[in-house]
Parts: structure tokens; sequence; C-alpha cells
């Protein structure tokens, strides 16, 4: 029984290429297959900075607003204190 052509040509298809462009272009491919893999890499870890960067910036801006409103309670509160204390010290 021999081998019919589908699985000769099966057999040949298999067989690594000693090809001095086919090496070539292979090795090519793999080089910029990786490449692309590096630049979504670093275009989702881009993302995730950006989106650490606007985290810290809200919570530098909401920091700043509690802060704000502190030192206007502590100033209205003085400025209450001052006048009592001139209340009393015209008794």
């Amino acid at each position: 029984m021999g081998i019919g052509y589908g699985t000769a040509w099966n057999y040949v298809q298999r067989q690594p290429s000693t090809d001095t462009n086919d090496i070539i272009l292979k090795m090519l491919y793999a080089v910029a297959k990786r490449m692309y893999q590096d630049v979504v890499a670093l275009h989702a870890t881009n993302r995730m900075l950006d989106e650490d960067a606007d985290l810290a910036q809200n919570l530098i801006g909401y920091l700043l607003c509690i802060a704000q409103l502190r030192v206007g309670v502590l100033v209205t509160l003085a400025r209450l204190l001052r006048r009592e204390v001139n209340l009393v010290v015209s008794l």
C-alpha cells in the first residue's frame, strides 16, 4: 500500500525549511510579533498609569478642598472667639 498524494504533501510541508529567505522571513515575523506584543503591553501599562495619575490628581484636589474648608472653619471660629473675648473684656 503506497502513500497517497495528500499524505506525502503533508509530510513535505512539516519538514523544517532550509531555504535562507524562508528562515529570515520566519525570524522577522517572530520579531515583529514579539514587538507587537510588547507594544500592546506598553499601551496597557500606559493606560493604567494614566488612570493612577487621574486618581492621584483627583485625590489631591479633594484633599485641597477639604483643607480649604477646614481653614475657613478655623478662621470663622477664631473670629467668633475674638468677638466673645472682646465682649467679656468690655463687660
